[in-house]
């Protein structure tokens, strides 16, 4: 099992798409994939979560705050061979939390042995700040994904993540490991974006992803119809799917770094 984080303290850069893109392509696999939601925002929840499931009650804002246990909380999403621990925005409420130990309520509850035994990936879409929910995820994760997009105000959450990420590895778990920095809503033109994507490409070196992930309507068309986009027709879908393919090989495979 792996579990897989998905963050950067700026929002609006894709995290969510990246981690439905991740579970798509797992799936795909036939691989066994539970997605965890830790973000107040619930755009996860909200993609994955059947149309008559009606309000989430507890999911991780319950097992954040030590008043539940995973099995309770897990439940199957709208796509088959994907499960889900939805989040509400009383996730936010841990941001307050100051129990000594609650930052390992969410890494115990992903490794207990029912969870083990029953997934192949666990991918957690983190929510877009360094608090203490965001480091509750890092200290569950086996791996973080780096999600930008090429601006400023991106490339500078990247550097406060790299941050929290040592404080992560010094004080809660060493072996976090950066599997890959995924460039998203890349452009075909423009002097900027081709600069920011260098600097993030000098700074980061082999964790980069080879391949970047483009603008394209099919991704947004995937979402609002609640499907997979390997299960989307077209070549675009095809092309992008392939994409998702490719990072699953590089976090399995590729060169991951502790640097």
């Amino acid at each position: 099992m792996r579990i897989v984080a998905h963050a950067n303290n700026k929002g609006g850069v894709g995290k969510t798409q990246v981690t439905l893109g991740n579970a798509s392509a797992a799936r795909a696999r036939g691989e066994r994939v539970l997605v965890v939601d830790v973000d107040g925002q619930a755009n996860s929840t909200s993609a994955l979560i059947p149309d008559d499931y009606g309000e989430v009650d507890g999911g991780t804002a319950a097992i954040l705050s030590g008043t539940s246990n995973i099995a309770q909380e897990v439940i199957s999403s709208a796509w088959e061979g994907v499960d889900l621990l939805p989040a509400s925005v009383h996730v936010t409420n841990f941001e307050r939390e100051t129990s000594p130990g609650a930052e390992f309520r969410l890494r115990r509850a992903l490794r207990e042995q029912v969870v083990v035994d029953t997934y192949d990936w666990i991918f957690i879409d983190c929510p877009p700040a360094v608090g203490r929910v965001t480091l509750a995820a890092l200290v569950a994760a086996d791996d973080v994904i780096i999600v930008t997009e090429p601006s400023k105000d991106s490339t500078d959450g990247v550097i406060n993540l790299l941050e929290t990420i040592d404080v992560v590895r010094e004080f809660y778990s060493p072996d976090l490991n950066i599997a890959g920095v995924a460039l998203n809503k890349m452009q075909v033109q423009g002097k900027e974006i081709n600069f920011r994507a260098e600097e993030l490409r000098t700074r980061m070196g082999e964790s980069m992803m080879l391949e970047t992930i483009p603008l394209r309507s099919v991704i947004a068309d995937s979402r609002g119809a609640g499907i997979p986009i390997h299960d989307m027709p077209g070549v675009k879908a095809t092309t992008i799917a392939s994409i998702f393919d490719g990072y699953l090989d590089h976090i399995t495979n590729g060169a991951p770094t502790n640097e």
